[in-house]
């Protein structure tokens, strides 16, 4: 897989401003916005039936704007069915966990606790930290 040619093909089109002009101002309109922009890169995709040559992408035209709302709808509704049925499976996994941390005080349990908020929230914290030094010094 090629991440370079990913990014820089995007600037190879002879119209790369006034797409990113245009896609910046469509990405502002609420609600709706992300899913014209959405529908202007499924548009792209399909109307390059060569995947090598990016100039072929089309500029994003808001004449358009209901084609791309229209095709953007589509990512966006398979999105969120994903979304509604794996978010309740993930918060099922992690209840338990959270649970046993909170009923054991060990570092043990600190560092499940630690690793199940990493996971469902994303965040670090100061007594996660600790709780790994305190767990790495328990090792030795």
């Amino acid at each position: 897989m090629n991440y370079n040619a990913s990014v820089s093909a995007f600037f190879k089109s002879p119209q790369w401003k006034s797409n990113l002009l245009f896609g910046a101002v469509a990405i502002l309109i609420p609600i709706v916005g992300p899913l014209v922009l959405s529908g202007w890169h499924v548009t792209g995709l399909w109307a390059r039936g060569d995947r090598e040559e990016p100039e072929k992408f089309p500029p994003f035209d808001f004449q358009y704007f209901g084609k791309y709302l229209e095709r953007g709808l589509w990512p966006f509704l398979v999105n969120l069915v994903a979304s509604l049925v794996l978010v309740p499976v993930i918060l099922c996994t992690m209840f338990p966990l959270l649970i046993f941390s909170g009923v054991f005080e060990s570092y043990q349990a600190k560092i499940i606790r630690s690793l199940a908020g990493h996971i469902l929230a994303g965040v670090a914290c100061d007594e996660e930290a600790q709780a790994f030094r305190e767990f790495r010094t328990s090792l030795s």
